[in-house]
């Protein structure tokens, strides 16, 4: 009906979406309410403000639209223009669908690493597994941001994950965020036990490939690196030096 009478359509979408807040909380009414808001933004934004403070997952859903509006120009008062004004809930929402946009919301991202809220650092950072889809020259400044952020030490997987995903040439960011992440880690990276030590792979990846192509202050701190690792124990180091040799 937007496509065909879209008056017809705005004033039947303000009808149902005229009810009791838990209605909002529905993937149905937020793929509504997000078409509505892209094509009539000041005629909808009182509802996403209200969907905004809505609690729990009424909060995120509306992240998720405030998301898509902010990237499409659809911010109108009285939804808040920054994202560090919104609630708690719908700054996780939020985080997640930039997270999924890496390339095109760095800059949102990279204020959300340092969010006061463990779980909106976390959906942040999962942006890191896409690395891949970054400008080369905005890569180095982003994973800076990232590990002098507060979501390093809780999310650092996401980033060496990323890392390891790289098909083209290891920025050289990565070799202080592989010394960071063995730092911070520390014996959790050997003991299988611990969900840390599936990140022992990837570090070894990318380690082994900073060598290579590294100059010999690099390739010093790649081995200092490695020799940690050994100390370690981490799986697979052996088996790897053993293939490089």
């Amino acid at each position: 009906l937007l496509n065909h009478q879209p008056d017809v359509a705005f004033a039947v979408a303000e009808k149902l979406l005229d009810g009791p807040i838990d209605l909002l909380d529905a993937r149905s009414t937020e793929r509504l309410l997000t078409y509505c808001v892209l094509r009539s933004p000041a005629r909808f934004s009182g509802q996403l403000a209200r969907m905004l403070e809505g609690p729990g997952d009424v909060g995120k859903r509306g992240g998720h639209i405030w998301a898509v509006a902010d990237f499409r120009g659809g911010i109108v008062e009285p939804v808040p223009i920054n994202v560090a004004d919104l609630s708690s809930g719908a700054r996780l929402g939020a985080a997640e669908v930039l997270a999924e946009n890496l390339a095109d919301s760095i800059e949102l991202l990279v204020e959300l690493f340092d969010d006061t809220e463990p779980d909106v650092r976390a959906a942040a950072a999962r942006s890191m597994r896409s690395l891949d889809e970054v400008a080369p020259d905005a890569v180095d400044p982003l994973i800076d941001r990232f590990i002098h952020s507060s979501a390093f030490v809780l999310c650092m997987d996401d980033l060496i994950h990323g890392l390891g995903e790289l098909g083209t040439r290891l920025p050289a960011s990565a070799l202080e965020a592989c010394e960071r992440a063995v730092d911070a880690s520390g014996p959790e990276l050997g003991d299988i036990r611990m969900a840390r030590a599936a990140m022992g792979g990837d570090l070894i990846t990318i380690v082994l490939r900073l060598y290579r192509q590294g100059d010999p202050q690099t390739r010093a701190r790649c081995l200092d690196i490695i020799d940690r690792l050994t100390e370690l124990n981490v799986h697979g180091i052996a088996d790897a030096l053993s293939e490089e040799r």
